[in-house]
């Protein structure tokens, strides 16, 4: 288990993410679309390439409703553009779930599971059928009235066998996606270390938002509004990494008690 000086660490840095939110908050972006604007343009390039042909966030959550879209762009992202799987999490999976999750429109778990797995590298095989597109209307970025953060959590193991738990705060907005750095906890053991880039091979399992049950299969992350928008911030080619816990090559989903805690904290942080 992470010390409580690393779960702080990351507690703070969701307060960071929510407090710059507030600071930029008067400054409207009404054309700001975190898909457009956040993506790198070859994941976003992915994402035309698919079946539905959504680009956009006013279509995404409904795309993602068919059981082959954020899988297709997913198999897009890692063959031509050559991303790990942290990158692709932290950049679309994580805000997708977050903002879909947001707006009333939450991708379905399976869709999500094998889209995560994917993007690990895990073996999924390909979709059989195509779910029914969502009737819901589409959701446009002025839905999206506050911003909602979450902590992406996976482990993994080093190339000396240790296993590592690496956590990192996210943060979707009406006019940004933010992440902060990663937090690497050493398990069973005091050393650790931050601003983690990468990590070998893993296999997920994430914090659920805090209005679903206790027990669920998806790997949805933990919400906590504040009720500013926040500064437009691009997310780099370079790195990052998302929420789901990954471990060998078996995929196990499951919650981490102080992981899903983090975002309580925040938010009572912010109601001070």
């Amino acid at each position: 288990m992470p010390s409580l000086y690393r779960l702080t660490a990351v507690a703070v840095q969701l307060i960071a993410l929510a407090a710059a939110a507030s600071t930029y908050g008067s400054k409207d972006e009404p054309d700001y679309d975190w898909v457009k604007d956040s993506l790198p343009s070859c994941f976003e390039d992915c994402l035309g390439k698919t079946s539905d042909g959504c680009h956009s966030q006013e279509c995404i959550c409904s795309a993602s409703q068919s059981d082959d879209y954020l899988q297709s762009a997913v198999e897009c992202v890692r063959d031509e553009c050559e991303k790990e799987g942290l990158e692709i999490n932290v950049a679309l999976l994580v805000p997708a779930q977050l903002y879909c999750s947001a707006v009333g429109s939450s991708i379905p778990d399976d869709s999500v599971k094998n889209a995560y797995e994917c993007a690990m590298g895990g073996n999924v095989p390909s979709a059989t059928h195509k779910s029914a597109t969502s009737t819901a209307k589409q959701h446009s970025e002025s839905e999206l009235k506050s911003t909602v953060t979450s902590t992406f959590s996976m482990t993994t193991t080093d190339g000396k066998g240790h296993t590592l738990q690496i956590v990192q705060p996210v943060a979707v907005g009406p006019s940004t996606v933010s992440t902060g750095d990663a937090v690497t906890s050493t398990l069973g053991s005091s050393s650790s270390s931050s601003a983690s880039k990468s990590a070998s091979s893993s296999s997920p399992s994430t914090t659920a938002a805090p209005n679903q049950p206790a027990q669920v299969s998806s790997a949805a992350p933990t919400q906590a509004p504040v009720s500013t928008s926040s500064p437009t911030q691009r997310v780099e080619d370079g790195g990052g990494s998302p929420f789901v816990n990954m471990q060998a090559s078996a995929v196990h989903w499951s919650f981490s008690g102080p992981v899903a805690a983090l975002g309580v904290v925040a938010g009572l942080f912010m109601r001070l």
